[in-house]
C-alpha cells in the first residue's frame, strides 16, 4: 500500500548514515561520524558496500553527495576543499582548497561545480576543479539573533537549467542569482528557518520555511502556496524535500510526508521514522542518523518503477518537430529508468551552444524546448545544429536546421 515500508537494513561502519544520493542502480552517501567519515557506494539490495574511501575526508554534518556524469563531489568539511571521485571505482579524482567550514551539497551545471559556502558562491571546473570565480552575497540576519552564524549554511544551490536561474539559501536568506550574468534576480531574508535546501518542480521553489511546506514563484520569489504538517518542519530537525512523479517527499523528527505537488494535499504519513531523503528503484530512501536505511515503497502514487508497462523499454531520444524551424523547436525523449541526463545543443563545429536539461529525471516519456538561443540568451545563427542526449553511458545524437 502507499508508504508501506518494504525495507530496512543497518550498515556496521559508522553511526549516521547521511543525506544520500541515488544513481547507477547505487546509493551513494557520507557514513560515520566526525572523526572517521567516509564516502560509500552501497547496494540497494542488502547490507552491502560497494566501494569505501580511504581516508577520512568528511564531517558530521555533510549533505548529499552530487553524482554527475560518472563522477562524485562532496564537500570536505574541516578537512577543507571539495573532493571528486570515481563514481565506480571510488578512486580518488582530485580535491581543491577553497572550502572553509561548514557543510554544503554541490550543484553541477554544463560541466561546472556550484557550491555555495556561508556567504559567496564558488564557482569551478568538474574535470580540473579550476576555479572561475565566486559571487558575494550580502545577507541582512538581525531579524534572527537567535539563529546561528550566517556562514552555518548547510546547503545546496538549486539550479533551474531552463530558466537559467540558480537559487542559494542560508539560515534566514534565499536568492536568485542569473547563472550568465551572476546578477541577484530576487532575494527574501528574515525568515529563519530557511536553512534547507528547496526542491524545484516546474519553475517553482518547495521551501521548509517556518515550520510549513512553503512554494515559491521561481521567477519572483513570491508565496504561492502552502502545507502544513501535522508536526512543525523546525530546520534543525527536518531533511531537504525530495521530489518525484508530481510527489514531494519530507522529513521531520519522527514523521515522512507525502504530498500531492497538483493539491497540496496529504497523500500519506508515516510515523517514528525521519532522516535523509532520496528517490531511487522504486523506492522512498530514508538514511536514519541511527545508521539505519529505510526503503518505502508508493504503488499507489508512485515514485519510480522501473518495471512498469507503461514505461518506455528503452532510451530514444526522438527527431524533433519541427524541423526545420524558426522560433523554437519541441525535443523528445524515452527513459525507461529514473536516470540522470544532460540534453545540449552543439553546432557544427562540434561547440556546445546551450545545455536544455542537465538533472536527474523520473522514468517516462519527456519534451524540452530550444527557442534558439544559446546559454547567455543570445540567438544562435541560422544553420545545422547537433542535440545530444547522455544518460550515464548512452548517448544519441540527431541532427535540426535552425532557419531565420
Amino acid at each position: 500500500e502507499s508508504g508501506q515500508l518494504d525495507w530496512w537494513l543497518t550498515h556496521a561502519w559508522g553511526s549516521r548514515i547521511m543525506q544520500p544520493s541515488y544513481a547507477y542502480g547505487r546509493l551513494f552517501t557520507q557514513v560515520g561520524n566526525a572523526t572517521g567519515s567516509f564516502v560509500a557506494a552501497l547496494t540497494l539490495d542488502g547490507d552491502s558496500t560497494i566501494w569505501l574511501t580511504g581516508y577520512s575526508s568528511q564531517g558530521q554534518w555533510g549533505l548529499a553527495p552530487t553524482v554527475y556524469d560518472g563522477r562524485v563531489v562532496i564537500c570536505g568539511n574541516f578537512y577543507w576543499g571539495s573532493h571528486c571521485f570515481d563514481a565506480f571505482t571510488g578512486e580518488f579524482q582530485w580535491k581543491n582548497g577553497y572550502q572553509d567550514f561548514d557543510e554544503w551539497t554541490a550543484a553541477i551545471y554544463n560541466d561546472t561545480v556550484y557550491t555555495f559556502e556561508g556567504w559567496r558562491l564558488e564557482i569551478f571546473g568538474l574535470d580540473s576543479a579550476t576555479h572561475f570565480g565566486r559571487v558575494l552575497l550580502n545577507f541582512d540576519y538581525s531579524e534572527c539573533l537567535n539563529q546561528k552564524s550566517i556562514v552555518d549554511a548547510g546547503n545546496s544551490p538549486v539550479i533551474d537549467t531552463v530558466r537559467g536561474i540558480i537559487y542559494c539559501t542560508s539560515n534566514e536568506s534565499i536568492h536568485a542569482l542569473d547563472i550568465a550574468t551572476r546578477e541577484i534576480l530576487w532575494y527574501r531574508h528574515g525568515e529563519c528557518s530557511l536553512r534547507i535546501t528547496p526542491a524545484l518542480y516546474d519553475g517553482k521553489l518547495y521551501a521548509l520555511l517556518e515550520g510549513k511546506l512553503v512554494v515559491l514563484d521561481g521567477l519572483t520569489g513570491d508565496s504561492v502556496g502552502v502545507f502544513v504538517p501535522s508536526e512543525a518542519f523546525w530546520y534543525s530537525q527536518c531533511q531537504e524535500p525530495v521530489i518525484a512523479n508530481g510527489y514531494l517527499y519530507a522529513s521531520s523528527y519522527t514523521n515522512i510526508y507525502a504530498v500531492d505537488l497538483s493539491t497540496l494535499e496529504l497523500v500519506w504519513q508515516y510515523g517514528n521514522v525521519g532522516g535523509q531523503l532520496a528517490v531511487g528503484n522504486g523506492h522512498l530512501i530514508v538514511g536514519g542518523s541511527n545508521g539505519e536505511v529505510y526503503a518505502f515503497g508508493n504503488t499507489a502514487t508512485a515514485v519510480d518503477h522501473d518495471d512498469s508497462p507503461s514505461l518506455p523499454k528503452n532510451f530514444t531520444l526522438h527527431q524533433n518537430y519541427p524541423n526545420p524551424f524558426n522560433t523554437g523547436t519541441v525535443i523528445s525523449y524515452d527513459l525507461p529508468t529514473r536516470s540522470h541526463i544532460e540534453i545540449s545543443v552543439y553546432n557544427i563545429l562540434g561547440r556546445r551552444v546551450s545545455t536544455l536539461i542537465s538533472n536527474m529525471q523520473s522514468a517516462g516519456n519527456h519534451t524540452v524546448e530550444w527557442n534558439g538561443t544559446d546559454n547567455h540568451g543570445q540567438a544562435a545563427s541560422s544553420g545545422t545544429y547537433f542535440y545530444r542526449l547522455k544518460a550515464g553511458d548512452l548517448v544519441q545524437t540527431k541532427k535540426m536546421v535552425l532557419l531565420k
